[in-house]
């Protein structure tokens, strides 16, 4: 019965765990972009740098880690349309 109720309350500990996990946010996008484009995976740290930008439009640093990921992907015409967006 005691071990019942000890495999009972670990289950419900790692399940509140679960339901209380924060939202990523711009920084954590930022992180994991930084660590993509170190690896060479431009376009998936592209994708990390405009998540960072949605949630912080005004991010310097997405802006440019994103215009340096997509000159690296696709050459100056990327760069050139993502830095004369409105």
């Amino acid at each position: 019965m005691l071990r019942k109720f000890y495999i009972l309350s670990m289950l419900l500990c790692i399940g509140a765990g679960h339901a209380f996990a924060q939202e990523k946010t711009d920084r954590d996008y930022l992180r994991s972009g930084n660590k993509l484009y170190n690896d060479s995976l431009f376009i998936k740290a592209e994708v990390d740098y405009r998540k960072a930008l949605e949630l912080n439009p005004k991010s310097t640093d997405a802006m440019f880690n994103l215009a340096n990921a997509l000159l690296k992907s696709q050459g100056s015409h990327g760069t050139i349309r993502v830095c004369f967006q409105d």
